[in-house]
């Protein structure tokens, strides 16, 4: 491992361990997203966002969601017209991410469109009330990336970052925006329909996946996706079967910390096994949060559930990809 990664290996390890234990121990609303998000942020090979970038990441991501709630103002009432304007809103989205759109603005849109229709199908007030939490666990995700670059900044022989891919051909950008299109539509459809309220962090959790699929890549780039998910799942059952015996909030953030220690070390060294890393924190925070009572005080049937729910997320979305990829290609490719 070289001196970069082993950096950017105990930024990550620091960073998104102290925002779990600061988000699992006062448990406020959203608290799972502010690890989740600081794992975004430490996670790519960035450098240290500025004031400025900061302020800018708040205004798209208040933006984004301000969005999906007027979205539901207009839609709500009328599941066709909903059904409809998400289609369009989401092929516009992926199309600008082809395009080369920042990815965390790409980020916050998805999250606005997808996820705060599916509450405002249950009370506006419900979907006014996660725009507001959402944007205070990202101000505080904000606060643990700044103070993890502050104790492990780059070294300074750092290698500059890679220039950005060249954008794809106007064909390969519409099949992208199209077959993504064509996976999350029908899974927000389904979410919307049944009332899957209860499902909204594995379709969060689908939506990140959905950032990191490489196009044209077929089933053997999506299966790492749901690879990371098991890596993910495993290690927070080991985590949820230890504090179920071993009461003590310390010992739980011990184990966190240290199983995201070895994801990180997965994500940064470059192998063959590197790409099964990268969508395994979100999975282990989100199942690590899930349950009412992280310690196991309950008879883990919800624990459980959400593991399913995540696994189940993740399959949609790789082979629904690989689908996808197959029917909707660009015409020079047929």
């Amino acid at each position: 491992m070289t001196e970069l990664a082993a950096t950017r290996t105990i930024r990550f390890t620091a960073g998104t361990g102290l925002a779990a234990a600061f988000a699992f121990g006062l448990d406020y609303s959203l608290g799972v997203v502010t690890p989740m998000l600081a794992a975004v942020f430490l996670s790519g090979p960035g450098p240290r966002p500025t004031l400025s970038a900061m302020g800018m990441i708040l205004l798209a991501s208040a933006c984004g969601l301000g969005l999906g709630v007027l979205t539901s103002l207009v839609c709500i009432h009328a599941p066709s017209l909903l059904f409809l304007a998400v289609g369009l809103m989401l092929f516009r989205i992926f199309l600008a991410a082809a395009r080369g759109t920042s990815p965390f603005l790409v980020l916050m849109l998805l999250i606005g469109v997808l996820m705060v229709p599916v509450l405002a199908s249950v009370s506006i007030q419900l979907a006014w009330d996660f725009l507001a939490d959402f944007l205070v666990a990202l101000g505080l995700a904000l606060v643990f990336v700044q103070l993890a670059f502050e104790l492990f900044p780059d070294p300074e022989r750092a290698s500059a970052a890679a220039a950005p891919a060249p954008s794809p051909p106007p064909a390969a950008q519409l099949a992208y925006a199209l077959q993504r299109t064509a996976v999350f539509l029908p899974l927000f459809a389904g979410v919307v329909t049944l009332q899957l309220t209860g499902q909204l962090q594995a379709l969060l959790y689908a939506v990140i996946l959905s950032l990191g699929a490489q196009p044209r890549g077929g089933l053997k780039a999506s299966l790492p996706m749901l690879g990371g998910a098991l890596i993910g799942g495993a290690a927070a059952v080991v985590i949820y079967l230890t504090t179920s015996m071993v009461h003590e909030y310390v010992l739980m953030i011990l184990m966190v910390t240290l199983a995201l220690a070895w994801i990180a070390r997965g994500q940064f060294t470059e192998g063959r096994l590197q790409v099964y890393f990268a969508s395994a924190p979100g999975a282990l925070l989100i199942l690590v949060s899930s349950t009412d009572s992280i310690f196991g005080d309950e008879t883990g049937a919800k624990f459980f559930t959400r593991l399913t729910s995540i696994v189940v997320a993740a399959a949609i979305v790789s082979v629904g990809l690989t689908v996808a990829e197959s029917l909707l290609r660009p015409r020079s490719s047929r």
